[in-house]
């Protein structure tokens, strides 16, 4: 009888929910239900399976984890990191580690980037072709402003400007030989540092400030148009984003202050239908956008394989609906990221002239 119920219960467990008892912050690795077969069951694989949804389901999952990183962090928190998400530098500032790894990297694939920015020109060029105005946003990386907080170990020693500064350069040369309409932002990073006397680039966030976001959009949108003054105030969770990413219990550093959009800015009331295609940072701009009430109606092509509209995502899928969705965009926006510098474009340009 015991044996029976034990069975039972051991098919049962993978039914029952199991409650989160701490959320976790960043992309976190999620595990599907176990589905049951006998297949699977004399294979392994169900076990194997049932094993992972187990681990990351049940109630103390987060809860562990938050302690194995508040004690980490308590102890050595200079050496504290996890390679998915931060790492702590000098100066109590936040790296993401693919800007430490761009930044150390020896050499690019510049043949392959050339092609990618031909590609995106080519885009640019139908895109226009068909009534719909293209911006090419360059985002800069954090990293470029905190060269002093650069860890020892990430430091490269050598004469001249380093091999992604080099590459980066030589992809804005082009875009503008190819007449792509770039909006640099690090122009408008220099301006508002200047205006504020801080650097616009929290320093626990991946992401630059609203403040930026602001003027991004108001650049696009209305000549003129500018967010400034700024007003002084508490950093959000969005601005701090990789302190949240250490995923500890206790809050161990008071809020940044960071310039704020002075409240007295109008709506820039664009009226466009608008399409944004490219990384975290074209989130952060959807996010600005809405508060702003800046668009008719508004996309975002999460790294060209998610449409969010707000926090709502689902998969693209490029066929007549998606044709029939492009051709009514008034408005595109694609990043270039800089530690992104390999996927300029992100493959949207190819779909474009492959399908129109």
């Amino acid at each position: 009888m015991n044996l029976r119920i034990a069975i039972i219960i051991f098919f049962l467990i993978p039914l029952i929910p199991m409650p989160k008892t701490f959320s976790l912050a960043g992309v976190i690795e999620d595990a599907p239900r176990a589905k049951f077969s006998w297949h699977g069951l004399a294979t392994g694989k169900y076990q194997e399976q049932f094993e992972k949804y187990f681990s990351r389901h049940f109630g103390f999952y987060s809860a562990l984890v938050r302690l194995d990183n508040t004690l980490n962090f308590a102890l050595q928190e200079t050496n504290f990191n996890s390679s998915r998400c931060v790492v702590i530098a000098n100066s109590d500032v936040y790296f993401a580690p693919d800007e430490l790894q761009m930044r150390e990297r020896r050499s690019f694939d510049w043949p392959k980037i050339e092609e990618k920015i031909r590609v995106l020109a080519l885009g640019t060029k139908k895109l226009k072709s068909m009534g719909i105005d293209v911006v090419v946003l360059y985002v800069p990386a954090k990293i470029n402003y905190y060269e002093e907080a650069i860890p020892d170990r990430w430091k490269i020693h050598r004469e001249g400007p380093l091999p992604y500064k080099e590459v980066t350069s030589k992809a804005l040369a082009l875009m503008k030989s190819l007449g792509v309409p770039v909006l640099n932002a690090e122009e408008l990073i220099a301006e508002i540092g200047k205006a504020t006397g801080r650097t616009p680039y929290p320093r626990r966030g991946r992401h630059w400030t609203q403040l930026v976001s602001c003027e991004v959009l108001g650049k696009i949108s209305r000549p003129g148009f500018t967010c400034l003054p700024a007003v002084e105030a508490e950093g959000s969770k969005a601005e701090r984003d990789q302190y949240e990413c250490i995923n500890a219990f206790l809050d161990f550093k008071a809020p940044e202050r960071v310039f704020r959009p002075a409240p007295t800015v109008d709506k820039v009331s664009d009226g466009r239908k608008a399409l944004f295609v490219g990384s975290s940072f074209t989130r952060e701009l959807e996010t600005e956008a809405r508060r702003l009430d800046l668009f008719a109606d508004l996309h975002d092509f999460y790294y060209n394989k998610t449409d969010f509209v707000g926090e709502k995502g689902e998969a693209i899928k490029v066929g007549e609906a998606w044709k029939d969705f492009v051709r009514t965009r008034n408005l595109i926006v694609v990043d270039f990221f800089e530690p992104q510098v390999d996927e300029i474009g992100h493959g949207f340009m190819d779909q474009v002239l492959r399908e129109f």
